[in-house]
């Protein structure tokens, strides 16, 4: 059970975040040079790196010198130190984590004011995940319980990850459904792991059968051979970047992995902004017109991507916007990726999604995966519809030739049963159906709170996500905490509340504007009988776990915007 009382999530002053072989290190004052990414000749000279310890109390440092671009301080890679937790990429959904710091904006990292350093093309950093909420307990000088899990240092347990003295974090910063695996997928899997040859690049031929059937009750008749699966939606995308090639036009806020996995491809991302109230689409007029500034300035924009529904924002874009585009797309000669990953999460299922492959079939790729309607993140299986004609042909030879090289092809046992959950029997399609209707309650309750707090929050209408603007506040929160943007705000509400959140700026809206990305799907239980028990429930809001959450934010937001609290770092109240 989340528990009504909260202690201050101390915050420590961090050294450098370097990047290194994909982990992450932080590197004291005294590290001479930032790491290299990998394949590339570390400088000559040895440097020494400063690891610090996240917890309560005294901080104890370990020093350790590497050699080469290969060689790791001993046991400080990513989750293998003892003393600190610090996680690379996050494969599961948004941002980058260091254990016990807060979200940073985009290249920054706010609590230290020092800049993220790294060689080779630019990686934007986004923004530091929350490892708060982690399963486990916390001993004091160790960072969240999902690391050290991963370290094998402590085992999965179904409670809030704390601190030795401490308190969990309410836990709204990480986009994970937060439910438990169905037992028919369970079944499924313990069936097919039996499977460990390699199979095709593509995909089994029993799961891109089962994808086509997926769509064409959506109404995309889809062939088996466009279709091409991954291992995660996340790699198909990337691998479509790079198979597209030039920049991709991206919405503004959109998902972090967008803007992220072009620069990784050392090509430019180009935020364009929303629509009010339709996330997830570029502007259609402001497409076009940055498109063709672009290409006159010598950069050619060859791909635009949409999310259908939105993450961060939680919306939908409207036909007619999605219409406009694809004219604009047309005209433009742009190819549209459609990640409809949170489709089937819309919390009125009566709302088609207005999927551009329906307007533009031609020129749209969509993808899709399991980690969101079925709550499977950690099976790492996505699937992607190719367009056809001359150029889809041409797009998915390339694709493929992309996947021999990085996936060979996805997990078997993995295909296997997911070939059975796009099949959508029965059981999984009441499960999706039951997850909605959770998601939807649970996110309308805690929208409901920031709006009585005094942001303006767009109504949300699909899977586990809101993003309350606190603008309409912007004044009193200056005057009273000296809050000046969404990281600070974010900054605020972590060390003083213990509420993890994450910043508007991290998903590339404005720095200045004061929205945050909001992610409620951490809030059903802490244990699977009761993450069961909320998806069954009439009125899940009822249930002590879920009811003490909603309490809990409430006296945050109350406290935060009362004149009477101003922050004091080190002071906690009671």
């Amino acid at each position: 059970m989340i528990e009504a009382q909260y202690a201050r999530f101390p915050l420590r002053q961090a050294t450098r975040p370097v990047v290194h072989q994909g982990n992450v290190h932080l590197a004291g004052p005294d590290l001479a040079q930032p790491l290299a990414p990998p394949g590339l000749p570390q400088q000559q000279g040895k440097g020494r790196m400063r690891l610090q310890a996240a917890g309560e109390g005294r901080r104890e440092r370990d020093r350790g010198r590497w050699k080469g671009s290969h060689d790791h301080p001993p046991g400080r890679g990513l989750g293998l130190g003892r003393k600190v937790c610090f996680r690379g990429l996050n494969p599961g959904q948004d941002v980058l984590g260091v254990g016990g710091e807060t979200p940073p904006g985009i290249g920054e990292l706010r609590a230290a004011g020092r800049p993220v350093e790294q060689r080779g093309p630019r990686l934007p950093l986004q923004c530091g995940e929350l490892l708060g909420y982690g399963r486990g307990r916390v001993p004091e000088r160790r960072g969240g319980g999902r690391d050290a899990a991963a370290a094998r240092e402590l085992p999965e347990q179904p409670e809030p990850a704390k601190i030795e003295h401490g308190i969990p974090v309410l836990p709204l910063a990480f986009g994970e459904a937060g439910l438990p695996v169905p037992p028919a997928l369970r079944e499924a899997l313990s069936a097919a792991t039996g499977r460990g040859a390699y199979g095709p690049v593509a995909g089994l031929a029993s799961l891109r059968q089962a994808a086509a059937g997926y769509w064409a009750r959506r109404g995309l008749p889809t062939e088996a051979e466009r279709v091409v699966c991954g291992p995660g939606s996340k790699p198909l995308l990337f691998g479509l970047l790079l198979a597209i090639g030039g920049d991709v036009a991206v919405p503004k806020p959109s998902w972090v992995s967008y803007a992220a996995q072009a620069a990784l491809l050392g090509t430019q991302p180009h935020f364009i902004a929303t629509p009010p109230n339709e996330g997830g689409i570029p502007e259609p007029a402001l497409l076009a017109r940055t498109v063709k500034a672009a290409r006159a300035a010598g950069r050619e924009i060859r791909s635009v991507i949409v999310t259908l529904p939105d993450n961060p924002t939680g919306t939908l874009a409207r036909p007619a916007t999605m219409q406009r585009l694809c004219t604009a797309a047309a005209e433009l000669d742009l190819i549209i990726i459609s990640d409809e990953i949170y489709r089937d999460l819309m919390h009125d299922p009566t709302v088609p999604v207005p999927s551009p492959a329906i307007i533009a079939p031609d020129r749209t790729v969509v993808t899709t995966a399991l980690s969101k309607s079925l709550a499977l993140g950690g099976w790492r299986i996505g699937i992607a519809r190719l367009p056809g004609g001359r150029h889809g042909d041409a797009l998915r030879n390339r694709l493929l030739g992309i996947g021999s090289e990085i996936w060979s092809t996805p997990s078997g046992p993995i295909q296997q049963a997911a070939a059975y959950a796009f099949g959508e029997p029965e059981v999984l399609a009441n499960r999706i159906a039951a997850s909605g209707r959770l998601h939807a309650r649970v996110a309308r309750a805690v929208a409901d709170r920031f709006v009585a707090a005094g942001a303006h929050v767009p109504t949300p209408q699909a899977a586990f996500y809101l993003y309350p603007d606190f603008g309409p506040i912007r004044d009193r929160l200056h005057r009273i905490h000296g809050i000046g943007t969404a990281a600070d705000l974010s900054v605020l509400l972590l060390d003083r509340y213990g509420t993890g959140v994450l910043p508007g700026s991290a998903f590339g809206d404005d720095n200045p504007a004061l929205r945050l990305r909001v992610a409620t799907g951490l809030l059903y239980g802490t244990t699977d009988a009761e993450r069961e028990q909320a998806l069954a429930a009439e009125d899940p809001l009822i249930l002590p776990w879920i009811a003490s959450a909603l309490a809990r934010l409430e006296e945050v937001l109350a406290d935060l915007t009362s004149s009477a609290t101003a922050y004091r770092p080190g002071y906690w109240p009671r």
